[in-house]
């Protein structure tokens, strides 16, 4: 018993370790979705020291031997101080993540980057042409559209079912044949970022190189015209654009609330395809 408390408490130190050992940041910055895996993480960490702390003090007590009520005394001792610096680290992650979507809710867009979105500000209602065949036309650079993420169907006035969900490597994959053409792809990241409609016009940028931005304020979700998207997710969709500064990393952008931004390509997405 006190070998499997000594095994599961080495265990959980070594969780632990990869926890803190673990990329949570794109780019310049923090992704929520990883930060609150390693807060998870440190959970599970915590949850099995003291479980080992407690197989190791019952075999001791059960041999009654007095060194190792010496040594449990003292593991009594260390847990508390082990549980308060565990819930410190834990407090701190979860002061980080507020931070940022209390950052992500008020700050206003800072001057100067306004140039740099600021098609994804406009409004976009007038932007497209519906055609009849499930697709939409850009007017200002011809880009066609498929109305329906990949999964879905067009019905002739709507998307069913649901969007197919996918790792970048497979997205990048994909290949259709739709509306009569079958040179379809996945979009760049400036090409997906076009679609992401701020309705209250507020954006911030995040980061510095190669900035991702966010939608403040109180958008309509999702931030998408559904007028011409129907049905769209509030999931993840992929671009075909790698991060630059992460290998581990590709650029899209989620319509809940209107982000582009870097995510794990191992990570599953929905794709929109594109054309032109």
């Amino acid at each position: 018993m006190k070998k499997s408390g000594i095994l599961l408490i080495a265990l959980s130190l070594l969780i632990v370790f990869l926890a803190f050992n673990m990329d949570v940041v794109v780019g310049t910055t923090y992704n929520i979705g990883l930060l609150n895996e390693r807060q998870n993480i440190v959970y599970l960490s915590g949850v099995l020291f003291l479980s080992g702390i407690m197989l190791f003090g019952f075999g001791v007590v059960a041999k009654e031997e007095a060194e190792n009520i010496k040594a449990f005394a003292l593991w009594t001792f260390l847990t508390p101080i082990v549980l308060l610096i565990g819930m410190k680290v834990v407090t701190d992650i979860q002061k980080v993540v507020t931070d940022i979507q209390e950052a992500n809710r008020q700050e206003e867009i800072r001057p100067g980057s306004r140039q740099q979105v600021a098609a994804i500000l406009k409004e976009n209602s007038d932007k497209f042409i519906a055609n009849k065949d499930g697709t939409v036309t850009v007017k200002a650079n011809g880009l066609m559209w498929q109305r329906c993420s990949v999964g879905q169907t067009w019905t002739g006035a709507a998307c069913s079912g649901d969007a197919m969900k996918m790792t970048w490597d497979d997205a990048m994959k994909l290949t259709s044949n739709f509306a009569g053409h079958n040179d379809w792809r996945v979009p760049t990241n400036q090409e997906l970022r076009s679609l992401i409609y701020c309705s209250d016009n507020k954006i911030k940028t995040l980061g510095k190189e190669e900035a991702g931005f966010i939608c403040t304020g109180s958008p309509t979700s999702p931030t998408i015209n559904t007028t011409y998207f129907p049905n769209t997710p509030s999931d993840w969709f992929w671009s075909s654009s790698p991060h630059a500064s992460s290998s581990g990393y590709a650029w899209g952008g989620r319509f809940l609330y209107g982000l582009s931004n870097g995510y794990v390509k191992g990570y599953n997405g929905s794709v929109r395809l594109v054309r032109g």
